[in-house]
């Protein structure tokens, strides 16, 4: 909004005020208020002109010679019709409120869109490994190469951001019951209360202050690439304000940075790029470049697998980074790593030819390369569930999703023992989700406030 006192002037002065008003404004008009600042009419240098010229006075109140004949539109219109004025070569338009009182002035030069205060939304799914997890460790792949495979599902890190009219930056979370206020990114400290976010933001450098909402769909510790998520969130909300905005490879890297290498945090890259990209993705990753390749699969294969898979909660979270992040030279991740690699090819192969019904198996074989390169990675309440649910008349795969001791197990039923695997559930009062795929990846919109 301008500042619009240097187009208005008070219906107690005179032509002679009005004419200075106008040669100073360089704009060839003003608008004449009373002292409710309520608008009276509007008088160019043409109006002054004809009214001189009519015999009138320089001495004359502008009242006289007022033209109350004016377009004008109401505060709560649409655009589109002050685009309709413009069109029509009106040169100035008026904004009035309710009661008449002048609230702004739109020409060709000031007029934008909207000035609304906007609501920017991002969400970020949590994903699902199918096979590959452990090549996508740096120091394992930088000279021998990995990959993986992942879907993500509809089960998300959600952002609401408000920018702010100050460089204060507020963070509110619902899941971890906490709030922090920013007042100055280089003096952002790490120190145990939503630090992925303050990394984000740190790395960002936003110019702006906002108030940020956070809230998730998921546990903390789930092994579905939370973190990742929130970190993905956070970044594209912010990254849809910016002058210049970073596309997915980007956001996901850096999200990447924001954990790994700002935080310190151990893990592979798989979870940032799933969650940026969205669907079904093989991924590669070499020293010189990672590639994402989405594989757009029939709607009816989608369907299917869905009903196939189920997640159930193993009653605790995973337990951070496995042996194989902490030590740089896991010989087993070395032996088993072709293995993954070759178990990725034959998921690919699978999903693209439609044969939904192999992938349990190839499931199962993933798990039992995962627990074989670290033994913490299983534990008595997954081995018990394990048990409970994995028969001929149950499931026939399964596999531990995430760096191992807890989180979700995913577990892969035949259809016709879908229901006495539900029944078998319920009866041990378990706490499962159904899988459904997200196909979009980062998503990113804005909304009135």
């Amino acid at each position: 909004m301008r500042n619009i006192s240097q187009f208005t002037i008070s219906h107690t002065k005179n032509i002679r005020d009005v004419m200075k008003k106008i040669s100073l404004n360089k704009k060839r008009f003003v608008f004449v208020l009373n002292n409710k600042n309520k608008l009276l009419g509007v008088l160019t240098d043409g109006d002054v002109r004809r009214y001189l010229l009519k015999k009138g006075r320089i001495k004359d109140l502008a009242i006289k010679a007022i033209n109350k004949d004016f377009k004008y539109i109401k505060a709560e219109e649409e655009a589109e019709s002050i685009l309709k004025l413009l069109d029509q070569k009106y040169e100035f338009i008026p904004i009035l409120d309710s009661k008449g009182k002048l609230k702004d002035i739109i020409d060709r030069e000031n007029f934008q869109i909207s000035d609304k205060k906007i609501l920017i939304r991002s969400r970020s799914p949590a994903r699902i490994s199918f096979a590959g997890g452990g090549t996508d460790i740096t120091k394992y792949f930088f000279d021998r190469g990995g990959a993986g495979v992942s879907f993500t599902i509809n089960k998300y890190s959600n952002v609401h951001l408000i920018k702010r009219n100050d460089e204060k930056i507020l963070i509110t979370s619902n899941d971890y019951r906490k709030k922090i206020l920013i007042k100055n990114i280089d003096k952002i400290k790490y120190d145990g209360n939503l630090d992925i976010v303050k990394s984000c933001i740190k790395l960002l450098k936003p110019n702006f202050g906002f108030d940020l909402y956070l809230e998730t769909d998921v546990k903390p510790g789930s092994g579905l690439g939370g973190s990742a998520a929130v970190s993905s969130a956070v970044i594209g909300a912010i990254n849809y304000l910016q002058k210049r905005r970073l596309n997915k490879y980007e956001i996901a890297e850096l999200a990447f940075r924001a954990e790994r290498i700002e935080l310190g945090i151990l893990g592979g890259w798989q979870d940032q790029y799933s969650t940026v990209f969205g669907g079904c993705n093989l991924m590669e990753f070499k020293k010189s470049t990672n590639l994402i390749q989405n594989m757009t699969l029939p709607n009816n294969i989608l369907d299917e697998l869905e009903r196939r898979l189920i997640l159930c909660y193993t009653g605790s979270p995973h337990k951070g980074a496995s042996l194989q992040l902490k030590n740089k030279n896991n010989k087993k991740l070395i032996i088993n790593g072709n293995k993954l690699k070759d178990l990725v090819d034959r998921v690919k192969t699978e999903l693209l030819k439609g044969r939904v019904k192999n992938l349990g198996a190839l499931i199962n074989e993933s798990w039992k390369i995962k627990k074989s390169l670290d033994n913490k990675m299983y534990n008595k309440k997954i081995e018990k569930l394990e048990n409970d649910l994995m028969s001929p008349k149950l499931a026939t795969g399964c596999r531990l999703l995430g760096t191992g001791g807890g989180g979700y197990m995913m577990f892969y039923v035949e259809p016709k023992n879908w229901f006495n695997f539900i029944n078998k559930l319920k009866k041990l009062k378990l706490d499962y989700l159904y899988v459904k795929f997200d196909l979009e990846g980062l998503k990113v919109w804005e909304t009135d406030l």
